[in-house]
């Protein structure tokens, strides 16, 4: 009786643990986690919706001193996952904090596309830094970050199927840290 008790109890253990990695989950800057379906972001079959994570603030080694940057471009400066599959007219919800801003560019632009020359500057208290400003083929950009009072949560829905790069603006996030993604919709 002990040894059925034994297996029963591990057999649950492994069913637990299989349902709890099949969907990845990562923390959002308003604390509740998301969740990505798992075959999506990773060139699966496409879903209805995704979201994309810009930055984990868990993650990394984090910002010292304050104000300053280490440069380990960890976590904290990463799209999470890095590519999702939706199918046309899908949703996808960015959740975002601090410094990073999004941009959305056509079907077909790489990063190597985008013109780093064209910047500007967001206020106080953001940093004293350039955000990229390149309207070429642009087709969505949050107006401020949040450190400047832009919102934390974004959602853009994808009517037409293609590979949509998707960026932080912060320039260098973008130039040195390839806070880059993508959103690849699906013609279902």
């Amino acid at each position: 009786m002990k040894r059925w008790t034994l297996l029963s109890v591990s057999m649950l253990a492994l069913a637990v643990f299989a349902i709890t990695c099949s969907t990845r989950t990562a923390p959002s800057s308003s604390g509740v986690p998301f969740v990505s379906d798992a075959s999506a972001s990773q060139g699966g079959t496409g879903t209805a919706n995704a979201t994309i994570q810009f930055g984990q603030p868990q993650g990394g080694s984090g910002v010292f001193p304050p104000g300053s940057h280490d440069h380990s471009f960890q976590a904290n400066d990463k799209l999470v996952p890095q590519t999702v599959v939706i199918d046309k007219n899908g949703i996808v919800t960015f959740h975002t904090f601090g410094v990073h801003k999004i941009a959305i560019y056509d079907d077909g632009t790489e990063p190597e596309d985008i013109n780093t020359a064209l910047t500007k500057f967001h206020a106080a208290p953001c940093p004293n830094v350039p955000y990229v400003n390149d309207p070429n083929h642009r087709i969505f950009e949050v107006t401020a970050p949040p450190c400047a009072g832009g919102p934390a949560t974004i959602t853009h829905a994808f009517p037409d199927p293609g590979r949509f790069l998707v960026i932080c603006e912060f320039l260098p996030h973008f130039a040195d840290a390839n806070m880059t993604g993508y959103v690849v919709v699906r013609n279902r």
